[in-house]
């Protein structure tokens, strides 16, 4: 199972955001991304990074005027607050107890950081 730190995302550029929602959260939120880089690991330099079954997705996204904006680096926290409110939540029984969802991170270069609360990610490979 690939794990989010096993991917290189430094200089990645944002190419496209696409979200779909259900009900009562988002079903996925995928960042197209483009980078030299990925062909090595995925056999093109377009891929979707994609975080499925998402309770919350925080972001600020300005767009520089000079170029793309870019990612400085991607990991997930294994404590945070807003895992602290998911688990008041389940205690509430707002969400079921054996949803686990983790808590990811999206430096941008813009000095933003993308904050998305998903059951796991996947990533495919955009054939051009």
């Amino acid at each position: 199972m690939l794990d989010i730190s096993d991917i290189y995302f430094h200089d990645a550029y944002f190419v496209g955001i696409e979200i779909t929602t259900l009900k009562d959260h988002f079903d996925y939120v995928a960042f197209k991304l483009e980078y030299d880089e990925f062909r090595e690991q995925f056999g093109t330099d377009k891929i979707k990074l994609i975080f499925d079954e998402c309770f919350m997705a925080k972001m600020f996204l300005p767009m520089w005027f000079h170029g793309k904006g870019y990612l400085m680096d991607v990991y997930y926290k294994k404590e945070s607050d807003m895992l602290d409110e998911i688990n008041d939540l389940k205690n509430k029984k707002c969400l079921p107890k054996d949803i686990e969802f983790k808590h990811y991170c999206l430096e941008c270069n813009s000095g933003s950081v993308i904050d998305i609360l998903a059951k796991g990610f996947r990533v495919e490979s955009v054939k051009v």
